[in-house]
């Protein structure tokens, strides 16, 4: 659609609003204006252009510098956020350097002086057509760029996802060739049997995280004692990542209590580390991190989708090899490797990604090659069923 409009503002779909009190120079400016083929709508006042800016679907205002009991300058915002993309051309008698300023710093792109003169008005009008061009030919490519972008991910998650699953299905399809062959004996039977059983686990396992990401699985929020919790999670974890990495808790005084999803929040914090752990591998430090935090409704650490509000805030870092930064805001896609292969590793951070954002908090991360990386998640302190 945009690269349509790119090309589609041909010299007889320019369509230019004159916001003008004085009606005679209104009309007369408007007479010749349409008689170079623009198209042309007319306001005497600020609340009139106000009103017929979206209707009218101007691409250029010029405005008066006076306007009653207001100045054109003052009009330029309001105008624009009706009609994003508007170009403002304010039109001025004054030619001091403070009003000039003035307007720019508006968002005026540039001004006519009165009396007006032809060619200089055409001029300034082409000016404000070819950055409207320009700007729709940006929008245009940025667009193109997301989208290629946008597939570029549904292919790695579609590949990831038939890689995974045909390797699932051809141990089970073998496992039950197997099972169905009368030459197999019965104290093997069982053996084979569990395996299937272990391939459908797998399968089931790879569905429960691409349903993570795409936040549709159930949560079960319950109440439970942060400290508590954090700190039995370091104890497993110190067992299960191995003597070589060093694991430390931190937990701000009176953490107190949450009430989310107690078994996905340490299913998320174990991805996080197994991610550290093979980050380190010659040993490193793993360091978990928790504290409150009261965020208001301006805090910039609020996403979009976030209400403001009471929040709890936990950090995992380690002291690995780091993410290259070209690669970094690509790391939470399903199946992402930095080989480019779809891996089952490739579904811990979805994984982590999708249960923050379906719990109502946000999740970032920080790395430097060579330094380590930290994963911030930022959970809401109460979670509704």
């Amino acid at each position: 659609m945009l690269a349509e409009q790119a090309q589609s503002w041909p010299e007889t779909n320019r369509r230019v609003l004159v916001v003008d009190d004085d009606r005679y120079f209104a009309e007369s400016l408007s007479t010749l204006l349409k008689l170079e083929g623009y198209d042309i709508g007319i306001a005497h006042s600020a609340l009139r252009a106000r009103q017929i800016i979206e209707a009218f679907e101007a691409q250029v205002a010029i405005l008066d510098f006076r306007l009653g009991s207001t100045v054109g300058v003052d009009l330029i915002r309001p105008l624009t956020e009706r009609r994003p993309g508007l170009v403002c051309i304010l039109l001025t008698a004054y030619e001091d350097v403070d009003t000039v300023v003035r307007a720019l710093r508006c968002g005026a792109y540039d001004y006519i002086r009165k009396p007006v003169r032809e060619e200089e008005l055409f001029a300034t009008l082409d000016r404000c057509f070819e950055k409207r061009r320009l700007v729709a030919a940006k929008e245009a490519a940025e667009e193109a760029l997301r989208e290629a972008k946008k597939m570029e991910a549904v292919a790695q998650i579609a590949g990831g996802v038939a890689h995974h699953f045909n390797n699932t299905l051809a141990a089970i399809h073998a496992g039950v060739e197997l099972l169905l062959d009368d030459r197999l004996a019965d104290s093997d039977r069982a053996a084979y049997a569990g395996n299937l059983l272990k391939a459908v686990m797998r399968a089931a396992n790879i569905n429960q995280n691409l349903l993570g990401f795409a936040r549709r699985q159930a949560l079960r929020p319950t109440e439970f004692d942060l400290n508590e919790f954090l700190t039995q999670l370091t104890i497993d974890l110190k067992a299960e990542l191995g003597g070589s990495i060093t694991v430390t808790l931190a937990v701000a005084a009176g953490l107190g209590s949450a009430r989310l999803d107690r078994d996905q929040l340490g299913t998320a914090i174990r991805h996080l580390a197994s991610n550290a752990r093979d980050a380190m591998l010659q040993g490193g430090r793993l360091t978990i991190e928790a504290d409150q935090a009261e965020l208001a409704k301006d805090n910039p650490a609020l996403a979009d989708d976030m209400p403001p509000g009471r929040y709890v805030a936990i950090a995992v870092s380690d002291t690995g090899a780091g993410i290259p930064p070209d690669i970094k805001d690509r790391v939470f896609q399903p199946f992402f490797t930095s080989r480019g292969r779809a891996e089952a590793a490739g579904l811990g951070l979805s994984m982590v990604y999708g249960f923050v954002k379906q719990s109502g908090g946000d999740v970032s991360i920080e790395s430097a090659v060579g330094k380590g990386t930290i994963v911030r998640l930022l959970l809401p302190q109460r979670l509704d069923d």
